[in-house]
């Protein structure tokens, strides 16, 4: 295998680069061919544990009581079914059906993970302390209209010594300039609209969290040193 450069022949695989078998298979073949059904198993089974997981973990964490716990208790029994032996026993009895019929019973399996997740999304969602609490105080910001003039929104700044959203023409120097969806958000979670919350993306829950709790740590009476603790990120 001399390249061709170097006066070689030049450098190939051959016409059976695995090899054969006993009865002259092509090895490489078979390789390919396990591939591309391993695949389709893959998104088969993919595509059924996101709905399920999503769909159960939704339910569980926007309603959560009686039905979380039934949900969830669900959950931990699928759990302790072990994937192998149910894909070894579905395998033997119905692997005549073809590969597609065992990823649809494995995925009915593998959606416990993604369910969980979705579900502490949800909770997250609903259980902002930060927005109750300031909300019971009497220190929930102005999110409608302009907190010093009163000139009807929506408004595109919002100042932390002001109390909320602010004009234009009233803007301090120092106020901050969220996103109108930032804003909305924080709106839906003062009115406990969950359904649109539910529905914001990460970096306007970000940055709707900083806002509450540089808006409460400023309007406090005493500073609560454990507000510079409490994790920013998203963890979706």
């Amino acid at each position: 295998m001399v390249p061709k450069f170097l006066g070689g022949p030049g450098i190939g695989l051959g016409d059976h680069p695995f090899g054969q078998d006993d009865i002259g298979r092509d090895y490489f073949s078979l390789v390919m061919k396990g591939t591309q059904r391993s695949i389709q198993v893959m998104f088969v089974i993919g595509f059924f544990a996101a709905i399920i997981g999503t769909v159960v973990g939704a339910i569980a964490g926007y309603y959560r009581g009686v039905v979380d716990n039934v949900l969830m208790r669900f959950t931990d029994f699928i759990i302790t079914i072990p994937a192998v032996i149910v894909g070894s026993v579905i395998g033997s009895k119905f692997g005549n059906l073809g590969a597609i019929v065992l990823a649809v019973y494995l995925g009915l399996f593998a959606w416990t993970g993604l369910s969980r997740l979705v579900r502490g999304e949800f909770l997250t969602l609903r259980e902002r302390e930060f927005v109750d609490a300031a909300r019971v105080a009497g220190y929930a910001p102005s999110l409608t209209v302009c907190s010093s003039c009163e000139a009807p929104g929506p408004h595109n700044f919002f100042s932390l010594q002001g109390g909320g959203c602010v004009c234009l023409s009233c803007k301090p120097s120092a106020s901050a300039a969220p996103s109108q969806a930032t804003l909305d958000l924080m709106a839906d979670l003062l009115t406990g609209d969950w359904e649109r919350a539910v529905k914001s993306e990460a970096k306007n829950r970000n940055e709707a969290s900083g806002l509450i709790a540089a808006y409460l740590q400023r309007h406090l009476e005493r500073g609560l040193r454990s507000l510079p603790l409490v994790e920013r990120i998203s963890r979706g």
